[in-house]
């Protein structure tokens, strides 16, 4: 198993996200890594990023932290997400019914740590997915969508991010070490980039 790379990052960092891919995208982004050491891509992948401010999860999560909202408007917002991610009318509903009260008891909670802490690293099973495109970019990829989003509402300053893949050309480009870790642990040097100490 690959040990995780983290990074401390400001939050403002992450302003755009890998959107959603089809399945030839995703096609296309498997065979970018095919004969590469892991962690490196090849490719056109950072070309298909949408500012994060308007990911589905950031635009619902700034709708139901706002508690001056009525009950009403937190169902609509959840209807126009669940609707907007593929789910039938039925279904939406039935998500509806059965989160709502999670929802905002989750990340209303999440928010209230996040402002009296800042963002807390090892809360969660991993951290905010990292990528780094070709110009040394960090774009926002799986895994945290949520946490960041929050962070980015109550305005917290740094978050820790998991570096997740690279882009070839911005690695070509780094002060040559013994291979793509090391590499990356001496680049990101300044974001305190390490290995996940949980995993060593």
């Amino acid at each position: 198993m690959t040990t995780p790379l983290l990074i401390d990052l400001p939050t403002e960092a992450l302003q755009r996200y890998l959107a959603k891919r089809d399945r030839s995208s995703k096609a296309r982004f498997f065979i970018d890594g095919l004969f590469l050491p892991r962690r490196v891509r090849r490719g056109q992948w950072h070309r298909r990023t949408e500012p994060f401010d308007q990911h589905p999860i950031y635009g619902l999560l700034e709708h139901l932290l706002d508690e001056q909202r009525s009950r009403s408007e937190h169902i609509e917002a959840l209807r126009h997400y669940y609707r907007a991610r593929g789910k039938t009318e039925d279904q939406a509903e039935e998500k509806i019914t059965r989160s709502l009260d999670k929802y905002l008891e989750r990340y209303r909670g999440l928010a209230r740590n996040m402002a009296e802490n800042g963002y807390v690293a090892g809360l969660g099973k991993d951290e905010i997915g990292v990528a780094i495109g070709p110009d040394g970019e960090f774009i926002k990829v799986a895994n945290g969508n949520h946490r960041l989003a929050v962070a980015r509402l109550v305005g917290v300053p740094q978050v820790v991010g998991e570096i997740q893949f690279v882009h070839r050309d911005w690695l070509r480009r780094q002060p040559s070490q013994r291979d793509v870790d090391e590499t990356l642990l001496h680049a990101l040097g300044s974001l305190n980039a390490r290995r996940n100490p949980a995993d060593s």
